[in-house]
């Protein structure tokens, strides 16, 4: 074997490079007797392929076809999906949802076509079946093993590759993200937060908590949609009303999503946080907002000011310790901020790309090229309790 991947390799120490016309006659080679290879065989010609392409030499070919062109394409950001209670989701099974709650509780299921479906359920007597569904990556165009003559083909399947993994996250990331609104699992996210916005975030007529009669009403939010509009952006006044919402609910707020976008005519959200006075601004300023509830001290002021916000920024305030992500499917001038208790239950049959002609469908579009999509097959629920465990703000 070293003998044969030493024969691809050109040059000494430093300076070695893959011999391309080799390695290419090789390939040939292998793709002229695939057709009467058996299993076993055509696998191991895979494997010899992929060794030399894992050297140290294949990696700086591939990284050098990688440097050969200007990317242009801008991808949709993902969101981390700690916000859901993930579930294992065995071959063969039907995932039934109970809860430990004693009133009848209110759930949605997420279900690609037209709304989910609502049911009740009661702890141990009565639970709710929740109807598991598939969802398919498109399909992308991708060599086969005829076609792994040369480095840029191999580059191309690579590519094929996690353009389909990426197909699944965005359809993932926003099966999720709707379920805990309401909304079809496939719909536009950035459509299903305005419609959210719309309806009002009430909990009027939800089981949500079931307070005891001596508990004051008001000591416990009654929705999770605040209208901060005049706030203009990221303000003092924004990170009060996360930690209020946190305090009364017994949770803390662990990521916070801001939009990239701007509402037309003004600042991105962020500006806000670094455009915020000090209470000596506040003096000797002109043209500000003269109100010392809306002033931060000089060394917060100073913090602000050197936050990358290019990338994730952690802020730490008012009791507060929340990971802030701008993201560029969000709709302008809307926040969604998560705690550390789940919004919602995803069950995941992890194991569905192992099950053959389930996880990937591979078909043939000549001797040397495959059309290939993967699937995933999951239930997502989102009952009236966990409502309370996210807020959506407005501050534009």
């Amino acid at each position: 074997m070293a003998r044969l991947i030493s024969s691809f390799l050109t040059g000494t120490g430093t300076d070695v490079h893959v011999n391309g016309a080799a390695l290419r006659a090789f390939a040939r080679s292998m793709a002229a007797k695939s057709q009467s290879l058996t299993a076993a065989e055509r696998q191991q010609s895979v494997e010899e392929i992929n060794r030399l392409v894992s050297s140290g030499a294949g990696i700086a070919a591939l990284n050098q076809i990688e440097g050969d062109y200007e990317v242009l394409n801008i991808f949709r950001d993902s969101i981390a999906l700690d916000f859901m209670e993930v579930r294992p989701l065995p071959v063969g099974t039907m995932p039934i949802y109970r809860t430990k709650v004693l009133n009848p509780v209110n759930v949605f299921m997420g279900s690609l076509a037209g709304m989910g479906s609502t049911h009740y359920y009661i702890t141990k007597q009565n639970g709710a079946s929740v109807t598991p569904f598939t969802f398919t990556s498109e399909q992308v165009m991708t060599p086969n093993l005829n076609n792994l003559y040369d480095m840029e083909k191999l580059q191309l399947k690579k590519d094929a590759e996690e353009q389909l993994d990426r197909y699944l996250e965005i359809n993932y990331n926003n099966i999720c993200i709707n379920t805990v609104l309401g909304a079809k699992a496939l719909a536009d996210p950035a459509v299903s937060i305005a419609a959210y916005a719309t309806a009002g975030g009430s909990f009027a007529g939800k089981t949500v908590y079931s307070l005891d009669p001596g508990v004051q009403t008001s000591a416990y939010p009654s929705g999770n949609y605040y209208d901060l509009t005049t706030e203009g952006g990221l303000t003092k006044r924004v990170f009060q009303t996360l930690n209020t919402h946190a305090i009364q609910i017994g949770r803390n707020f662990q990521r916070l999503y801001i939009p990239q976008a701007a509402v037309a005519g003004k600042a991105p959200v962020w500006e806000s946080l670094q455009n915020l006075a000090t209470p000596v601004a506040l003096i000797t300023g002109t043209g500000l907002n003269n109100s010392p509830a809306a002033s931060v001290p000089s060394e917060m002021w100073s913090e602000f000011q050197k936050e990358d916000f290019r990338g994730s920024v952690v802020i730490d305030w008012f009791g507060l310790h929340v990971e802030v992500s701008k993201q560029n499917w969000m709709p302008a001038g809307y926040c969604l901020a998560f705690s550390d208790q789940p919004s919602g239950v995803v069950w995941d049959r992890l194991n569905l790309e192992g099950a053959p002609n389930i996880g990937v469908l591979t078909t043939p579009v000549d001797g040397f090229f495959d059309m290939k999509s993967k699937s995933k097959n999951i239930a997502t629920l989102r009952a009236d309790y966990h409502l309370r465990n996210f807020a959506m703000l407005k501050v534009q």
